[in-house]
């Protein structure tokens, strides 16, 4: 379960930076429905554009979600 807990963080954490990115985001919602069995997180933020990264050759989510620290917080 520690598992579990800690992608939920992680989801949460990744929503609320989004803020940084966009600063109009001003709504991040997170919702635990047991009975249903769900966990929601979303915000009213930019999203990940789904395009072809020049430099990369590969779609942007793929390189965000597929690849090791390529988050906007690794750029140093």
């Amino acid at each position: 379960m520690p598992a579990l807990f800690k992608i939920f963080d992680e989801v949460l954490v990744n929503a609320a930076d989004n803020y940084q990115r966009d600063r109009k985001m001003d709504m991040l919602r997170a919702e635990i429905n047991v009975s249903k069995g769900y966990l929601m997180v979303e915000n009213n933020g930019q999203g990940i554009p789904v395009e072809i990264h020049k430099e990369k050759n590969m779609y942007v989510p793929e390189l965000i979600f597929g690849h090791l620290l390529t988050g906007s917080n690794y750029d140093d």
